[in-house]
């Protein structure tokens, strides 16, 4: 009897500890210049979104990943104000605007990214014009806070929530470094309950087993 006792224990502990990691499972800024959009000039997409205007956040950071077992990554393009076309691409999937005035969505298009490994994740911004390179990839992010990396970047922001909010600049219209030519949203998608549920029962089923053989 103290021998069962002591399985559900730690049979229980065990389920508490992977319900724990499950949803400690996060997405963070990594490194980068801490700093406020719109920088000079005005950002279209933060109002419509419900964003503080100026916004803080971090310039030339990556977004990095901790804690993750079998989650996936959800990304939400939220909007964007631009004449070029301007794309965000992740996991395989990949979002291009349609350039012109301002527009925003909730969301405008959606997907999840599974395969999720720890540290930093693999994504990119690219522009159809604007600065030099006309691309940038999530841990080569250039430093902005100085009004003008000469190349396209993106700014981050964290929310209350835990939401990822990426604001990419095209380096267009003369530098306008508004950081609003393409918002997107990224989040870890939790673990549903069944699955939890599931590694409950599985645990109870295999001591009952073993109750028996005793």
């Amino acid at each position: 009897m103290a021998y069962f006792k002591r399985s559900l224990m730690l049979a229980g502990a065990a389920i508490l500890a992977g319900a724990t990691t499950a949803a400690a499972a996060t997405l963070s800024i990594t490194g980068g210049t801490a700093g406020s959009i719109p920088d000079g000039a005005s950002n279209q997409v933060l109002y419509p979104l419900g964003l503080d205007n100026p916004l803080s956040g971090t310039y030339g950071a990556a977004i990095t990943a901790s804690g993750i077992t079998s989650q996936s990554i959800r990304v939400e393009i939220m909007g964007y104000e631009a004449g070029f076309l301007n794309s965000f691409s992740m996991g395989g999937d990949s979002y291009t605007s349609a350039g012109g005035t301002l527009v925003t969505g909730s969301p405008l298009d959606t997907w999840e990214v599974t395969g999720i490994s720890n540290g930093t994740l693999s994504f990119s911004f690219s522009t159809s014009g604007g600065g030099t390179p006309s691309s940038v990839a999530n841990g080569s992010n250039l430093d902005d806070s100085s009004g003008g990396a000469g190349g396209v970047n993106f700014f981050a922001h964290k929310d209350v929530d835990g939401y990822i909010w990426l604001f990419f600049d095209d380096e267009g219209a003369g530098n306008d470094d508004n950081h609003d030519d393409l918002a997107v949203r990224l989040s870890v998608v939790p673990l549903p309950a069944g699955a939890l549920l599931l590694i409950s029962g599985l645990g109870v089923m295999a001591l009952r087993r073993r109750r028996k053989t005793a």
